[in-house]
């Protein structure tokens, strides 16, 4: 880790700022933490968060039951997002992303027949269906893409430019954001579920897009993913055999104690 911080601080030197989009390693993560939460906003889910209660008006539901379902629209969120902080390290990134893309975009499809078919009739089962279908999308949105996003688009960038890299990927956040939400009041009141579609295709993309491009970075270090990308690895660690570690983390540590005799040396 020492020396994979002296090289990182050796490249940011010589580069700075403009280097994240000059390096071409560097420039695809750019893009690829841009696209991971871009992706996550087009699913849709932010415009069902704040349409939800709306979109349970649309299937029949009258009086408290609409606020009451949008609070367990939020609890069911809360404990996708426990479950898949439990499995994403067993499973790996890009597996639990794929199968929360995935989800999110079955459940929004069949979301999205019920309110065509039965939006505005007396049809309690198709209805209910629909109620049904919005928590499954929030489980697999949960459980993921949410909590997967933010460490993926962490974890892909070096640690010389990680907070430069993380802002810019929430800037795919927020820009989504806000276009979808901004378009759907009129949306929604003009082609109604037709707006879902939108976010359905696009979802269809964005899983071809993750499947061939972005690496799967289970059980790497910090360090070794930069070889993902192309960079200078100093230590693959996680590729040595268990002896040819603590060979390497016996090594370190005599150059630890040699630096530290050295450095009591010159205190005398």
């Amino acid at each position: 880790m020492t020396q994979q911080v002296q090289a990182d601080a050796i490249a940011w030197a010589q580069g700075g700022n403009k280097q994240l989009f000059t390096k071409p390693s560097y420039r695809k993560r750019m893009w690829m933490g841009f696209f991971i939460q871009y992706a996550a906003q087009s699913t849709g889910a932010q415009v069902i968060y704040v349409y939800v209660i709306t979109l349970y008006q649309n299937l029949g539901l009258t009086g408290g039951v609409p606020l009451i379902l949008g609070a367990a629209y939020v609890t069911v969120a809360t404990l996708s997002n426990f479950f898949g902080a439990l499995i994403v390290d067993k499973v790996g990134r890009k597996p639990l992303l794929i199968t929360g893309l995935a989800g999110c975009m079955i459940s929004l499809t069949l979301e999205t027949i019920m309110i065509a078919r039965y939006a505005g009739t007396t049809n309690n089962a198709g209805l209910s269906m629909g109620v049904f279908f919005t928590l499954c999308f929030i489980s697999f949105y949960g459980g993921g893409i949410d909590v997967v996003g933010y460490i993926y688009c962490s974890e892909i960038f070096p640690t010389h430019i990680r907070s430069q890299g993380v802002a810019w990927s929430l800037v795919g956040t927020f820009l989504s954001t806000l276009v979808y939400v901004e378009a759907a009041p009129t949306a929604l009141a003009n082609i109604q579920w037709k707006y879902y579609v939108t976010f359905i295709c696009l979802t269809a993309i964005n899983i071809a897009i993750l499947y061939l491009w972005c690496p799967e970075t289970k059980g790497l270090s910090l360090e070794e993913i930069n070889g993902r990308f192309g960079d200078e690895v100093v230590v693959h660690f996680s590729d040595a055999t268990e002896k040819q570690r603590m060979d390497l983390v016996e090594a370190i540590a005599i150059d630890d104690r040699k630096n530290v005799v050295s450095a009591g040396h010159k205190a005398v």
